[in-house]
């Protein structure tokens, strides 16, 4: 079986943050022994990321052109790129798409708008053209699932309820048209989440940490403040790169360590808080915050659909309310405690195997 995935960007050794949700499932399918192919649109040179190769267009044409892949397998898809290399290439079968959340939206309904300070004069302009694109690209979309849905030659991954839901209502399309050819499975987690547990007794630096890039609005930064303020006598750590409090105020209970953390850095480091403070305003699943509540860390994150989709049935999770922010830190602390985390929701039971066994009956024409 030999796969061909198509991708705007890819992690590689200057970046490994590009899309790092692709490569975690990359990796799983090679050890099952399925040939693949990475045609990154974003990169110029072919290359070889920790196993997985990777191609450029022009060395697509000239090395893979007449190649008789099983499955084409499109990730966050856009018209740029992706649709455009699929009308070029006609002649491919079963095409499966991974739809992650901003390729199927109209975006301004759903994004925050971003920081005072990140929008500059040309704020509203491009506001105006990214909706007039979104229009444009909706109506492209429908059109183009329609006829290879009709043609019996697509089929979808969801990594959420939420996300489909939100798909059909953008895409406007109707849920009978996915019914036999659609599945929900959520991104998978990365194994040292899953082999490893938090340890409650290590000596800890801080009360809580935050990863998150601290300059997009969508990944709260400022409701992470809020809380600062509001447990004066607690500390806060943030991991993130940004110029947020460049122009806003830092509380002295918050300290900012301006780099990102690996992935396999991270458990190791979640080991010196207490909890993680995780909000959002924005995720079709929010990996990572999936990733710390498997690990066992106590995890507050923001009381929205996808978040209590993802992490309702964990017994150490505190949702709050992004627009009322009242975070008592010492209550949340004391009523908390390490508990035995049931890992069944992300172990690859039901993720990556689960997508690996859609890919092989897809691509051997069993659906």
């Amino acid at each position: 079986m030999k796969i061909l995935i198509l991708a705007q960007e890819y992690p590689s050794d200057g970046n490994i943050y590009r899309n790092h949700y692709i490569h975690t499932r990359l990796k799983t399918y090679l050890e099952k022994n399925i040939e693949l192919v990475v045609l990154s649109f974003s990169t110029v040179n072919s290359y070889n990321f920790e196993g997985v190769e990777i191609v450029s267009e022009s060395d697509y044409y000239k090395n893979f052109k007449g190649c008789n892949f099983d499955l084409v397998i499109v990730h966050a898809p856009n018209i740029r790129n992706h649709f455009r290399f699929l009308i070029k290439n006609r002649s491919f079968g079963k095409l499966l798409f991974v739809i992650h959340g901003h390729e199927v939206l109209f975006r301004s309904k759903y994004y925050p708008k971003p920081f005072k300070f990140k929008r500059g004069m040309f704020f509203p302009v491009i506001n105006s053209f990214n909706n007039f694109y979104d229009l444009l690209k909706l109506v492209f979309l429908k059109k183009y699932f329609v006829k290879g849905i009709k043609k019996k030659s697509l089929y979808f991954i969801f990594v959420s309820e939420w996300m489909k839901k939100e798909f059909l209502k953008n895409v406007k399309l109707s849920a009978d048209l996915l019914n036999d050819n659609s599945i929900i499975i959520p991104n998978p987690v990365g194994e040292n989440f899953i082999e490893n547990s938090y340890n409650c007794d290590e000596t800890k630096l801080a009360d809580f940490i935050t990863v998150r890039p601290i300059d997009r609005s969508k990944h709260s930064i400022d409701i992470v403040v809020k809380a600062a303020e509001q447990n004066p006598n607690f500390s806060f750590h943030v991991y993130g790169e940004g110029d947020y409090f460049k122009h806003n105020v830092q509380p002295k209970n918050l300290k900012v360590f301006s780099k990102y953390i690996s992935h396999s850095e991270l458990p190791e480091l979640l080991d010196n808080y207490r909890a993680a403070m995780m909000p959002t305003r924005l995720d079709s699943q929010g990996v990572m915050m999936c990733e710390m509540a498997m690990y066992g860390i106590p995890v507050i994150t923001s009381d929205l659909p996808i978040c209590r989709e993802m992490l309702d049935s964990f017994n150490n999770i505190c949702f709050i309310d992004n627009n009322k922010v009242k975070f008592n830190a010492d209550k949340f602390l004391t009523s908390i405690s390490c508990h035995k985390i049931d890992k069944k929701k992300f172990l690859p039971e039901e993720t990556i195997l689960k997508e690996i066994d859609l890919v092989k009956s897809v691509s051997q024409n069993q659906k």
